[in-house]
């Protein structure tokens, strides 16, 4: 009995033949990859460093260009114009001492020609500085047309703040008819302290000197 043997001349190719091949392929193209990449990050370092380092030489240069401004400026002034100007100096922060404990009583004067109405006149002034609080004390006489006047010129008094306890008081009536008075009123330090904020004597000395 005859056996059939079936055969082909098509020779069978390797399965896995060429997977070496690939696998080599693909770890160069892996490392090259990264060495891209690393050459990238070491171009970026340099340039960091080179800009760090020029970066530096520029703080430098102006460093030094500041030192000798300075010595320059340091040479312009001689040394006892340094200190002539130290002394002055001294002398100018001593007097601004004084002056804001200075007491100007012409802020009070200003403020009774602004408040008073002209059916009022004043025939005498007279005050006192407390010098534990620097408040000031003032005493007054005046008379007026009537005794409507003195009621609504107590009302300035009571209205305006930096006016403390205004007491009209010996309201009596003259020969000629006029209301005569006595006025006694007190006032805050810091109204009357040359310098101060509520104190316009500094102000209106500049606009008299301009």
């Amino acid at each position: 009995m005859e056996q059939d043997f079936k055969t082909s001349f098509i020779p069978k190719r390797p399965v896995a033949s060429r997977a070496p091949d690939q696998t080599i392929a693909s770890r160069e193209k892996g490392s090259g990859l990264l060495m891209l990449i690393a050459i990238i990050v070491f171009i970026i370092a340099l340039l960091s460093a080179g800009g760090a380092y020029a970066y530096k030489v520029y703080l430098t240069g102006n460093i030094e260009e500041a030192k000798a401004s300075l010595e320059r400026a340091k040479d312009i002034f001689e040394v006892d114009t340094i200190n002539s100007l130290q002394v002055l100096d001294k002398r100018i922060n001593a007097a601004e001492t004084i002056l804001s404990k200075h007491i100007a009583i012409s802020p009070i004067f200003d403020l009774l020609r602004d408040i008073t109405y002209p059916s009022i006149q004043y025939t005498q002034f007279t005050y006192n500085i407390n010098p534990a609080s620097g408040e000031v004390f003032v005493e007054m006489a005046g008379r007026s047309t009537g005794f409507d006047w003195v009621g609504v010129q107590a009302d300035q008094f009571d209205a305006n703040p930096n006016i403390k306890n205004p007491i009209f008081s010996n309201l009596v009536q003259d020969s000629f008819g006029r209301i005569t008075f006595d006025l006694t009123f007190s006032v805050n330090k810091p109204f009357v302290t040359y310098g101060s904020p509520t104190n316009n004597t500094l102000q209106r000395q500049g606009s008299l000197n301009n």
